[in-house]
């Protein structure tokens, strides 16, 4: 029976081991993939970025920023650029769910959102690099307004914008100008 379950075990291993692969986060395929070689890299680039997410992430942080958002009147979600899509879909469920929630494209439309916000309600910032041009006129309205940030972004992000209600970390390993997909930024959110 030992034996037994030794062999299974050496094959659950092995299998793990197959199933992460090595992949190049800016560049996953090229022009020679074949659709199956794209669909097997794709897959690599979930599983790589979903296992950094996790490495990074603070449960305590995640925790703490769960209750930021249950607590809140309002939750208002702050992104631009490809992070729309993702924080739109989060805006969604948040509807779904019952809570008040918005996810406006303009940076005029932010800044009032911003403005108009409170303590009670909560702001979700997203921006890897933390260098976002809305965030410069967004920040400092939020903090104001003593408005509770949860920031998601890279430990560069956080290391420039310290001191806010809760920090989410996700891996820095994508270019942010080399790139030729943003899945894992998009994989990172939605995790």
């Amino acid at each position: 029976v030992h034996s037994e379950v030794f062999e299974v075990e050496l094959i659950r291993l092995a299998t793990e081991a197959g199933n992460r692969r090595d992949v190049d986060i800016n560049f996953p395929f090229d022009a020679t993939s074949t659709p199956a070689q794209v669909m097997e890299r794709m897959e690599g680039l979930y599983q790589t970025t979903l296992a950094e997410t996790q490495e990074l992430l603070d449960p305590a942080q995640l925790d703490h920023a769960a209750k930021l958002i249950a607590k809140a009147r309002q939750v208002d979600i702050y992104t631009g650029s490809h992070n729309l899509y993702p924080a739109g879909m989060f805006r969604d469920r948040l509807l779904s769910a019952g809570k008040s929630a918005t996810c406006h494209d303009s940076v005029e439309a932010q800044v009032r959102t911003a403005l108009a916000s409170g303590p009670d309600h909560a702001a979700i910032v997203i921006s890897y690099s933390g260098l976002a041009p809305n965030l410069k006129d967004i920040l400092p309205i939020l903090s104001s307004r003593h408005v509770p940030v949860i920031v998601i972004g890279t430990p560069y992000c956080a290391r420039i914008h310290p001191g806010f209600a809760a920090h989410l970390t996700v891996s820095d390993h994508e270019s942010m100008t080399h790139r030729i997909t943003q899945f894992a930024s998009h994989i990172a959110v939605q995790y």
